[in-house]
């Protein structure tokens, strides 16, 4: 089983895999927690569009993103 974390980026949403938790959420800034860190997703009306066990889907016009 894979468990390495992943981040696959487009405009208009963020697919991350293998996360911890979510430490912020607003429209305009989410924080994820991970094994090695924390990934800063920066926009306009984000959203939590999907939501899995050790997977989300974050949807909404992306600014920037750090890893």
């Amino acid at each position: 089983v894979d468990k390495n974390y992943r981040v696959t980026l487009s405009k208009k949403w963020v697919h991350i895999i293998n996360y911890l938790e979510i430490v912020t959420l607003t429209d305009t800034r989410i924080v994820v927690h991970y094994d090695g860190g924390n990934s800063v997703i920066l926009g306009r009306n984000l959203i939590v569009a999907r939501m899995q066990d050790e997977e989300i889907l974050i949807e909404g016009e992306i600014l920037s993103i750090e890893v």
